[in-house]
C-alpha cells in the first residue's frame, strides 16, 4: 500500500543566504588606480614620484611578475596634482602645497629633490657650454 505524505500546514519560506559584510577597502592602491586618474603614461606616474609629488610605492612579486602597490593615499595625492594642472600651476608650485598638506613621510624629502634638481641643472648648463 502507498503511503500518503501530508503537506506542511504552514508556509514553506525559502531561507536568505547569510549576507556578507561589505569588501573592505584595499589598504594599496594599484598602477591601474593611478593611470586611470592622471590619464597618462607610467612612465609619467614614475616621474612624479621622482620629483616627490606621489609616495614612493612598494614593489611586490609572486614569482610570475613584478608591480608596485601604492599607498592608498597616493590616489588622493594625484587627483590633487591633476586639479592643480589643470588650474595652471607648475609641479615646484605643487609640490609644497603637497608637502604642506600631507606632509613628506611617504615621500623624498623636498630639501633632497631640490638638490638633486640642482645637480641636474647644473650639468645640463655645463654639458651646454
Amino acid at each position: 500500500m502507498p503511503r500518503s505524505f501530508a503537506l506542511p500546514s504552514r508556509a514553506v519560506t525559502s531561507r536568505k543566504a547569510p549576507s556578507r559584510p561589505p569588501k573592505a577597502e584595499k589598504p594599496f592602491a594599484s598602477t591601474e588606480e593611478l593611470l586611470d586618474i592622471i590619464k597618462m603614461s607610467r612612465r609619467t606616474l614614475y616621474e612624479w614620484v621622482q620629483r616627490s609629488l606621489l609616495p614612493i610605492p612598494r614593489t611586490m612579486s609572486d614569482g610570475n611578475g613584478v608591480w608596485s602597490r601604492w599607498p592608498r593615499t597616493a590616489i588622493d595625492h594625484a587627483r590633487f596634482i591633476v586639479e592643480q594642472r589643470e588650474l595652471g600651476y607648475a609641479f615646484d608650485e605643487i609640490r609644497p602645497m603637497l608637502h604642506a598638506r600631507w606632509g613628506s613621510a611617504d615621500k623624498m624629502p623636498l630639501e633632497e629633490v631640490e638638490a638633486r634638481e640642482a645637480k641636474i641643472k647644473a650639468a645640463k648648463s655645463k654639458a651646454r657650454g
